[in-house]
């Protein structure tokens, strides 16, 4: 059909001519030898270390001093806060070679009891050394939170060697508060001035009364001449 075309239509349906060859400028993907890659199991071994047996977390002078002998035993702890009350378990905590760590967690079986050692054994003595007794807030108190988010009670980090808890015993912010508000900003006595309201059905009569009292009083009150 198209050879009965003329010539200048038939160029209108002629092939282009084939694209110039160019040599590549890469090898081809399945051709290509790159880098072999392995799995990290050969390097496991280089990862691993050694913990430190010599290694001693940081602690702050106060928590050195006020802390438990380390020849205190849990039989002695349960002699010298059963004064109290009976006691229902005592944990020493102890390291992985089985040395006391200095402090120790013990359970009453009465809530009144704890609060009688929470109230009068903090600062005593045991074997030599001065304790602090607390008690556990986690998961008793509201709201609580601890000292690494922004809550606690302790006071050896509140500024300067001047600001911060040095002494044996608890820190309470509300008792050690050094820098007390200023007395303007204490809130001042409210004055409550009340008055009879005299729009009832008797307001004539409560009046009247009132009036006579007041007058009563105000002559029956000695003169100063």
């Amino acid at each position: 059909m198209t050879s009965k075309l003329p010539p200048d239509l038939l160029n209108l349906f002629s092939p282009r001519p084939p694209l110039p060859y160019a040599k590549p400028l890469d090898k081809d993907i399945d051709k290509r030898k790159g880098p072999q890659i392995s799995g990290i199991s050969s390097f496991i071994d280089l990862l691993k270390t050694e913990p430190n047996p010599n290694y001693s977390p940081s602690e702050t002078p106060i928590q050195k001093k006020e802390r438990l002998n380390y020849q205190v035993s849990e039989r002695d702890l349960k002699r010298e806060f059963e004064r109290y009350g009976p006691i229902l378990a005592v944990k020493l905590i102890k390291d992985k070679a089985g040395n006391s760590r200095g402090y120790a967690f013990l359970e009453y079986e009465n809530e009144r009891d704890l609060r009688v050692a929470y109230r009068e054994s903090d600062g005593v003595r045991i074997m030599g050394k001065r304790v602090v007794v607390d008690v556990e807030r986690g998961r008793t108190v509201k709201g609580w939170l601890p000292r690494r988010l922004g809550g606690g009670l302790g006071g050896t980090r509140i500024g300067g060697v001047n600001e911060n808890h040095t002494y044996s015993g608890r820190y309470d912010p509300a008792v050690n508060d050094k820098n007390p508000p200023a007395p303007s900003s204490y809130p001042s006595s409210r004055v409550i001035s009340r008055k009879r309201d005299y729009s009832g059905p008797d307001s004539s009569r409560d009046y009247k009364r009132e009036r006579g009292s007041s007058r009563g009083d105000s002559r029956s009150r000695p003169s100063n001449g």
